[in-house]
């Protein structure tokens, strides 16, 4: 019978991911994880921007309200965008 073993952080084979040198670091990988996951940044930024412009001319909290959703719709866009590429 199997013992049962608590996940520890070295359990986190994610993609991108190597243990070098007992650290975890990022490696790029074939298929552009690294390139799609800055333009997710991108999209992000530039929805936040365009919320924050919209909501501050109506007062700071709604600036903040519209920026948050800006950046999701934002995230949204460029993964629906990214999704086509290799």
């Amino acid at each position: 019978m199997a013992r049962y073993r608590r996940p520890s952080t070295w359990d986190c084979h994610g993609p991108g991911l190597a243990h070098i040198g007992g650290r975890v670091e990022w490696r790029a990988e074939p298929g552009g994880l690294v390139l799609k996951r800055i333009l997710d940044l991108i999209g992000m930024s530039v929805g936040g921007w365009l919320g924050w412009t919209l909501g501050a001319a109506v007062s700071f909290f709604t600036g903040f309200v519209v920026s948050m959703v800006g950046t999701g719709l934002g995230l949204y866009a460029m993964r629906r965008f990214t999704d086509g590429l290799p």
